[in-house]
């Protein structure tokens, strides 16, 4: 998996768990 795909899927997580990731 690249990065890019890493951080979309992070980011995607992130809208939909409705928390910030960056800050665990």
């Amino acid at each position: 998996m690249s990065r890019q795909t890493l951080y979309h899927r992070i980011d995607r997580l992130h809208e939909l768990l409705g928390f910030d990731f960056m800050h665990l």
